[in-house]
């Protein structure tokens, strides 16, 4: 064995004592949950309610929701015995351990090079020039905020199928297949866009390991079967949600093709490395899957389904594992490749500085909004600010509308609920407005954030003509219509 696949033998427990760290600030809610966290806790709660026939989380009415997952199904029966929030904490830690297995296991099956995945996700985590903050991407600033995720969730499913491929190339073991079956079905419901990247890898695995004809046709049978399966899902309709909730996503997306020379710059400089393979091996998986994923991000910017923009960060991680790999093979690559990762290390250390120190409330919006729970019912229509309304289903109650970060599917009148939202505390909108506006989404309580900057002199006064204050602190003021 080369000494690179003994180095980090030892380095594994250095890494598994800093994921120990990350997972004790997941239980004890150490990073800055927003946006699509409060929407996955919203989720988790519906189904903990009612587990088979699980409300709208957001909105009161009977709408389907694309994160009806299986994955959010499996912590909704879980939550009925521990408290969501602990429960997401703890998906998301368990989750880190299942990523950092699953890639292991897939890339030294592939390659038989130990150290590969040790040192691709040193590469991921920290060496990149500029990227994207999404869910989806294992970059720093978001690996361990989006963990909890069921995009996260969906890259491990991916990775133990590919590991199981291979196995299935070897042994051809008949429970392998059922697992596959199984892991399409899982994937192809917790992150649709994941699964694009799960099939194209499949059929590199198949194309990489030529002479394997009957093993493949066999995997593609039940990779097949698993995804329709999927379609009989009884929370949401998948073809529905590629036929017509797709559309809001693609708009919500454009910003996978902003300034990508620089986003995927390190991937970028890479792209000889993965030349140099092609010409060693023109079947390699890595050159294979590289080209599929890059073709499909081209086909988004084409068609404008920009929501297929997002295989890039697939795209970014394979690049990484190539970018590994070529340091392993060469005598001082490993010191060249930790040059990097320190240097990457460096400038993104003023990251942690967001990171709330103990002693502090990192959820200070939750923990605001607990007094919810006592005065508001379950289904009950809550009135209130953006930012707040993106929080109060993950507590009590419903919303009119959220700022999210993406679109909500199956919502005809989202965009219309936002505006709506938006233009109900503003200065200049009239009491007959606001009125509409309150008997269009059956209003039942309004939540007046009082540090809203749009909010008139006296807020709670203007709102009183229409009912009385329920609840009142220095921050919020409850008025039940």
């Amino acid at each position: 064995m080369m000494a690179t696949d003994r180095f980090p033998k030892r380095l594994w427990m250095l890494m598994g004592a800093l994921i120990s760290v990350c997972i004790l600030m997941h239980i004890q809610g150490r990073w800055h949950w927003s946006y699509d966290y409060w929407e996955h806790l919203a989720v988790v709660r519906a189904f903990a309610s009612n587990l088979f026939s699980p409300k709208h989380p957001l909105f009161f009415g009977e709408y389907a929701h694309a994160f009806f997952t299986p994955y959010h199904f499996i912590l909704g029966i879980l939550a009925q015995y521990v408290s969501p929030r602990v429960l997401m904490a703890l998906a998301g830690s368990i989750n880190i351990a299942l990523f950092c297995h699953s890639l292991h296991l897939f890339l030294y099956r592939l390659t038989e090079k130990r150290a590969l995945s040790f040192y691709t996700l040193l590469l991921t985590l920290f060496v990149w020039i500029g990227t994207w903050n999404f869910s989806g991407f294992f970059h720093v600033k978001v690996f361990f905020a989006v963990s909890s995720y069921p995009s996260f969730f969906a890259a491990i499913v991916t990775f133990y199928a590919w590991y199981q491929c291979l196995c299935v190339f070897s042994d051809a073991k008949r429970y392998r297949y059922g697992l596959l079956f199984g892991l399409t079905f899982f994937c192809v419901l917790s992150h649709p866009l994941t699964y694009i990247v799960f099939f194209i890898g499949l059929i590199a695995l198949y194309v990489s390991k030529k002479g394997m004809a009957l093993e493949g046709y066999k995997i593609f049978l039940f990779v097949l079967l698993g995804f329709a399966l999927a379609l009989f899902w009884p929370f949401f309709s998948l073809l529905e949600l590629f036929r017509s909730g797709s559309d809001l996503y693609h708009q919500a997306n454009q910003a996978m093709y902003h300034r990508f020379w620089i986003r995927a710059g390190f991937a970028v400089l890479c792209l000889p490395l993965l030349w140099k393979r092609y010409k060693d091996k023109k079947t390699d998986f890595f050159v294979l899957l590289s080209v599929g994923l890059l073709a499909i991000y081209v086909l988004g910017y084409m068609t404008h389904l920009f929501s297929y923009g997002r295989v890039v960060s697939y795209f970014l991680l394979m690049m990484n594992c190539v970018a590994a790999s070529w340091c392993l093979e060469r005598p001082r690559g490993v010191l060249f490749l930790l040059a990097l990762v320190a240097a990457g290390v460096f400038r993104v250390s003023p990251f942690f500085e967001d990171i709330m120190p103990l002693g502090q409330d990192p959820n200070s919006y939750f923990s605001r909004l607990t007094f919810l729970k006592e005065f508001v019912q379950e289904d009950a229509v809550i009135l209130s600010d953006e930012e707040t309304s993106r929080v109060i289903p993950a507590i009590n109650g419903k919303v009119v509308g959220s700022s999210l970060g993406h679109p909500v599917a199956f919502i005809p009148d989202f965009k219309e609920r936002n505006r709506s939202l938006q233009f109900f505390f503003h200065k200049a909108i009239s009491p007959e407005e606001r009125r509409l506006i309150m008997n269009r989404y059956l209003v039942d309580y309004i939540l007046v954030n009082k540090q809203d900057e749009n909010l008139l002199e006296n807020p709670s006064d203007a709102f009183l003509r229409w009912g009385d204050v329920v609840y009142e602190d220095a921050t919020y003021c409850l008025i039940q219509l």
